[in-house]
């Protein structure tokens, strides 16, 4: 082997493989292999901007007591629904006093609350994620996106590929100026090129036993219907742009 090819080796042999290709290493500034930051790239990486209220259950669920509603089983009329507030107090046990019955009761309930937890979770992340993409949109063609709900160093962690390297650029340079949901938005470009490497391939397809230790991103997906209308309101708003650009060349001509 040559001088220049052990020289290329013992670079490559440095660079942190995770950061290289998830963007993002659990050890941070402190790891011992090299980060090497892009300079161009079509990607960029908002780092924990999704709070994930999944682990912080207790506040998020006293903050939105009053919009949690349940529907119980219908009561006379066909048409009429008992509506109750779930209570959202944590409880660590039954009490040895307890009659099996309200036992019984709470467990329905508990089922009940766990039902509404979810739901509201995933409309509000299906806000979060309009939010951002409509505004990220403006900047420029978003090609893919990724929103992370991983139990580590992941948590949080929004991925967003432009199709043109400039828009990732300046895109990069103006979110790192604006706040979301009263909080600074940190913004950098990520070496990431193609956002589906990244994906745990376990998760997409339902669930990952390796849990807070996977290194890879666990992809929360907002609603699909959301989803389709965002893409294709981005795709029909930068096609109506060329057709103007273009009916402004043939214009000058």
């Amino acid at each position: 082997m040559s001088t220049t090819e052990q020289s290329l080796q013992s670079k490559t042999a440095v660079l942190c493989s995770f950061y290289t290709k998830i963007g993002s290493c659990r050890h941070g500034e402190e790891c011992s292999k090299k980060h090497l930051k892009p300079t161009i790239t079509k990607t960029i990486l908002l780092p924990n901007l999704y709070q994930n209220p999944r682990f912080d259950l207790v506040e998020y669920l006293s903050r939105n007591r009053k919009q949690h509603r349940v529907k119980k089983r219908k009561t006379g009329d066909k048409n009429s629904y008992d509506i109750a507030e779930i209570n959202f107090e944590t409880k660590d046990g039954v009490k040895d006093n307890e009659e099996k019955a309200n036992v019984d009761g709470e467990n329905k309930e508990h089922d009940e609350t766990k039902e509404i937890e979810s739901e509201d979770i995933q409309k509000d992340f299906d806000l979060f994620y309009q939010d951002i993409f409509v505004h990220v949109a403006k900047l420029g063609q978003i090609n893919d996106m990724a929103v992370c709900e991983n139990e580590n160093h992941l948590s949080g962690h929004v991925y967003i590929k432009f199709n043109d390297y400039n828009d990732a650029i300046a895109a990069n340079l103006q979110l790192n100026q604006e706040w979301y949901n009263g909080k600074p938005v940190y913004s950098e470009l990520s070496p990431v090129n193609i956002l589906a490497d990244a994906h745990c391939k376990s998760w997409d397809h339902g669930h990952c036993d390796r849990g807070a230790k996977c290194n890879y991103l666990h992809v929360k997906q907002p609603t699909q219907g959301i989803k389709k209308s965002l893409w294709d309101s981005q795709t029909k708003t930068y096609t109506l742009k060329k057709l103007e650009m273009l009916k402004k060349e043939v214009q000058k001509k």
